[in-house]
């Protein structure tokens, strides 16, 4: 079972700046986060079929999805001579996809884990209740297989069109290869353009990980980029056995890191132009 993050640990992480705590809690006005995601992932198969989660979720989430997928499988066979053969299976089952009236919060019950996506962040607080009002809703199901991996993941994006390439700098404090907007190429006889760039960097940190994605992801990818959109994506998780009261500790935990993680990779004229929300 993983410990809990102190700020010795989170001192370990990339440039960690000790100005930011785990117990600081920075808002701001305008902020740039466009997605949150909550994901619980179990040890066995879910005891859901739609007639059963429809009866738990359909009431705050009315807006209701299936999708039809399949999950392979592997059937080892020992024949009389003694030799092993292995063969795939392809099993189908249901994605149970509900999503609340306003198109603000996405609940999906997959084969093995339920993911909660919230698309309108205005606070940690307010994030928190709404996943741990589906959450909670699931833990009162009978016979649930034990949790075996906790994620929180934020989506972050800054529109950088008409700010510039040479003023990137100004509002990313990140040192990473193609930072710039690469120029469009020059030669007559061969057309360029830029698709995408972006970092990716895996920490562990005890037994917390991190995985930042920074860069342009290009949303219209594979075509050109046309939106200088730079995208900060962190994915914090835990592996292991935990325990259902164990969850809100560790999503606090996982805040932390990914909050860690934002603030060293902004400039104070980024969070200028989001606008710090002190005490009111």
């Amino acid at each position: 079972m993983a410990r809990y993050l102190t700020d010795d640990l989170l001192a370990h992480i990339m440039c960690y700046n000790p100005m930011f705590g785990v117990d600081d809690m920075v808002r701001y006005r305008h902020n740039t986060i466009v997605q949150v995601v909550f994901r619980l992932d179990f040890s066995q198969q879910l005891p859901f079929d739609s007639q059963s989660a429809r009866e738990f979720f359909i009431r705050d989430y009315p807006i209701y999805e299936e999708i039809p997928a399949y999950a392979l499988d592997y059937v080892i066979n020992r024949s009389e001579s003694g030799q092993i053969s292995t063969q795939q299976k392809a099993t189908p089952y249901t994605i149970m996809i509900f999503t609340d009236r306003n198109n603000e919060v996405r609940l999906t019950v997959d084969r093995s884990f339920v993911g909660i996506d919230l698309f309108k962040y205005e606070s940690f607080d307010s994030t928190k209740s709404v996943f741990f009002a589906a959450i909670d809703k699931l833990l009162s199901f009978e016979k649930l297989p034990t949790i075996n991996r906790v994620a929180l993941r934020y989506i972050n994006n800054i529109d950088m069109l008409q700010r510039g390439a040479t003023e990137i700098g100004d509002y990313l404090a990140l040192s990473l290869p193609d930072i710039d907007l690469p120029s469009k190429g020059k030669r007559s006889d061969l057309q360029t353009d830029f698709v995408r760039s972006y970092f990716e960097k895996e920490t562990v940190v005890d037994d917390y990980r991190i995985v930042c994605r920074t860069g342009y992801m290009n949303p219209d990818y594979p075509a050109p980029m046309r939106k200088h959109i730079y995208t900060l994506d962190y994915d914090a998780f835990v592996m292991g056995e935990v325990a259902s009261y164990e969850l809100k500790t560790y999503i606090d935990k996982l805040h932390a890191i990914i909050q860690t993680a934002y603030e060293n990779h902004i400039t104070d004229t980024q969070r200028t132009r989001m606008e710090v929300i002190t005490d009111e």
